[in-house]
């Protein structure tokens, strides 16, 4: 029998080519039609994702130690080297280590110790499956977020093996990045599950990757404002709840920040002279650093360890042009907030890739 094209009888074929909405994060799988199960289809990427991250990073382990802060963080810290046991616990989340408060980093490097000694490409291989482990998550999250699933592989895979990430999983010291970014996908995609089928459990299993995410590395303070982003959009929540109701819910991960913002400047006290530099000068270079790291995105180039403050202003003309970009780009933001053509998983990507 032939039936029309459009006829019902062919609608579970295919894909519906319909828009998505910004409900349809929380649809059940049962309401996607695919050629193949859509586990199958995760299943796949995943793989695809690991070894992606194995292709580029798998060399790692076979690197040396970086003789730049490696030797602070780990081989020269007898605490460290020592491995797990209560005392380095204790002692791990009540002291400073390396200028900064992040016992769950610091514990990692006591693990890898207990486990591999000082060998370096083992700590290695251990910054690389964690790596791959950060960007799985982030897919999960941008598919359970957007429920654009190839989309959400795609942007999974440029952060998995973009440039900017050249530093954080080769480089042991920086442990602390590729963890607080597991964390921060875990986080996202906590909070996703929570807000579409609510539960004390789903809140607590966010509030626990929140606050192990910041006490990997102090970056984290902002999950308290991306969590309301992603409530406003594509969870739609802004239309759904009180807005009250949705700030006082983010009480508990903002005083997890609070906590991490005091010792993190206690910590660097004496350490780091981020207070020889005017109010204006700092302001300044942080609207030119956005600008930058937005390019560093598209056109990884002149990368460095450190980037010095340039201690002088900028001349007027870069400062407004940077100024004008960033209204551009939040005014199209705004504009094309409800239109799911631009708010794609694309904008999550870069959330991800900028937050790190």
């Amino acid at each position: 029998m032939a039936f029309h094209r459009n006829a019902p009888q062919l609608s579970g074929l295919k894909r519906s080519s319909r828009r998505v909405t910004t409900s349809d994060s929380c649809l059940p799988p049962s309401m996607y039609s695919l050629r193949f199960s859509l586990k199958t289809q995760k299943f796949l990427i995943v793989l695809a994702l690991t070894a992606l991250v194995w292709i580029v990073f798998g060399q790692t382990a076979h690197f040396d130690w970086v003789g730049y802060d490696d030797h602070d963080y780990v081989y020269r810290s007898g605490r460290v080297t020592s491995g797990l046991n209560f005392s380095n616990i204790a002692w791990a989340f009540t002291h400073f280590h390396a200028a900064n408060w992040h016992p769950i980093t610091t514990l990692s490097h006591m693990l890898d110790c207990q486990l591999f000694g000082v060998n370096p490409g083992l700590h290695h291989f251990s910054s690389v499956v964690i790596h791959a482990l950060a960007a799985i998550a982030l897919f999960l999250t941008l598919d359970s977020l957007t429920a654009k699933i190839w989309r959400s592989a795609f942007v999974a895979a440029v952060f998995a093996i973009h440039p900017l990430r050249a530093q954080s999983v080769p480089w042991i010291a920086e442990r602390k990045d590729v963890l607080s970014g597991l964390f921060f996908a875990l986080t996202l995609l906590a909070w996703s599950n929570h807000a579409c089928r609510k539960s004390l459990a789903r809140y607590l299993i966010a509030l626990l990757a929140a606050a192990l995410g910041t006490l990997s590395k102090p970056m984290l303070v902002t999950i308290p404002f991306v969590l309301l982003l992603i409530d406003y959009w594509p969870l739609n929540r802004f239309q759904k709840e009180k807005i009250i109701s949705l700030i006082l819910e983010k009480i508990p991960f903002a005083l997890f920040a609070a906590a991490s913002a005091v010792a993190t400047v206690l910590a660097q006290h004496g350490q780091i002279d981020t207070f020889g530099f005017s109010l204006p000068l700092r302001f300044e270079n942080a609207i030119v650093s956005y600008a930058i790291y937005l390019r560093q995105l598209i056109w990884p180039i002149d990368l460095a360890v450190l980037y010095p403050h340039p201690e002088k202003f900028f001349p007027f003309p870069i400062i407004a042009g940077c100024i004008a970009l960033l209204m551009a780009l939040s005014a199209i933001a705004i504009i094309y907030r409800n239109d799911s053509r631009f708010c794609s998983p694309a904008g999550f990507g870069l959330l991800a890739c900028w937050s790190r």
